[in-house]
């Protein structure tokens, strides 16, 4: 069978809902199919609401033009996979073969959930090196657990994220794909956060260069005094973000570089991270305008976790906004609102510890005492 979804539909699409119906239609038509071509996009607007494409297809050129023109912010990737069903579990499998663009195709590979919106019967793997191109049943395991059952449940589990990394490796939040982050032990206590309905971009910026750029350009390079040296520092922030705001992929400065997933961020066995290089983010509206942005202490760097991990970390989270909530609005006085971060920050870090006491995160994570 062919596709379902074709250029002219999606070009003129206004229901969010009938491009998942068909997107997912022709995942099930094409079960058994291999090296099939498809274009992926992520935060595409369609009918006021946000969703992300994994559009199969024999004809990607004719797709790209649209998601180029009608989704112009979008980060856009193709590639090919292959398709299969799982006989025990029933689940539509996509093998990630190859991608090039805006996305890897680890960052292709998890964002299948957001595509059909959480339904349970499609799961997305990517093509190891090496490894055998057929994708590996999920069904059930056979009693005594077998080593491939467990290999494979090792595999699952596995976690690779971004993490703002010091030069000492210790981790100041970690961040998921869909915008979101968690923040371990900070000056400002733990929390979770989320950009609903932004996008966010991510730099890993040589602060060293950075400056030296904006001095060459600034009409006072050495402040001398300290009013001079707040008006160069906040005029210094505001070039930072006209030089980072419109870039793309083919125009990240020299001194820059833009964080698509893990693959792009540190790698830790090249080093610890730079005490000169730190994240930058800036956060978008779905029109792509400027709407805010946060520089980070650390490096976005990238972190090989686990499932448990993560869920550890969400539930410390729930932990504290239940035991030691904010305060609406923050009391102003500073003993007050220092004993409260303090608080938090201790009973996330006991919480965390007494899960995984031998844990990588453990290992990375700032003691209260030195926060």
């Amino acid at each position: 069978m062919g596709f379902l979804l074709k250029p002219a539909f999606l070009q003129n699409a206004a229901s969010a809902a009938d491009v998942q119906r068909l997107m997912k239609a022709d995942l099930k038509n094409n079960v058994g199919k291999k090296a099939v071509k498809f274009v992926a996009a992520k935060n595409c607007v369609i009918g006021g609401k946000t969703i992300h494409l994994f559009i199969l297809t024999d004809t990607p050129a004719l797709f790209e033009t649209v998601l180029k023109t009608k989704y112009p912010k979008a980060y856009r990737a193709k590639g090919a996979c292959d398709v299969a069903k799982d006989t025990d579990s029933g689940a539509i499998q996509v093998l990630i073969k190859s991608s090039s663009g805006q996305m890897l195709p680890d960052a292709v590979a998890k964002l299948m959930p957001l595509v059909v919106a959480g339904d349970k019967n499609f799961v997305a793997q990517v093509a190891l090196k090496g490894s055998p191109s057929d994708l590996k049943p999920v069904g059930k395991v056979d009693s005594g657990v077998a080593e491939w059952a467990k290999k494979e449940y090792r595999e699952k589990a596995r976690q690779v994220l971004i993490a703002s990394m010091t030069p000492d490796r210790k981790i100041g939040s970690v961040y998921f794909d869909d915008g979101s982050r968690i923040r371990t032990t900070h000056g400002s206590g733990p929390s979770g956060e989320t950009h609903s309905g932004k996008i966010t971009v991510q730099f890993n910026i040589n602060e060293n260069q950075s400056v030296l750029a904006f001095r060459k350009r600034y009409r006072n390079p050495n402040p001398k005094t300290k009013a001079e040296a707040k008006t160069f520092w906040d005029d210094y922030d505001a070039w930072l973000l006209r030089q980072l705001k419109d870039v793309n992929i083919g125009s990240v400065p020299s001194w820059a570089k833009l964080v698509q997933g893990p693959d792009t961020a540190h790698d830790l066995s090249t080093g610890s991270p730079a005490a000169v290089t730190r994240l930058v983010e800036l956060f978008k509206n779905i029109n792509g305008q400027l709407e805010g942005w946060h520089p980070s202490r650390g490096t976005a760097t990238k972190f090989v976790t686990d499932k448990q991990t993560v869920s550890v970390l969400q539930a410390g989270i729930k932990l504290i906004d239940a035991e030691a909530p904010l305060p609406k609005p923050l009391p102003t006085d500073p003993v007050e609102l220092k004993r409260i971060y303090a608080l938090r920050n201790t009973k996330f870090y006991n919480f965390v510890k007494s899960r995984l006491p031998n844990s990588e995160i453990m290992k990375a994570m700032r003691d209260p005492s030195t926060v």
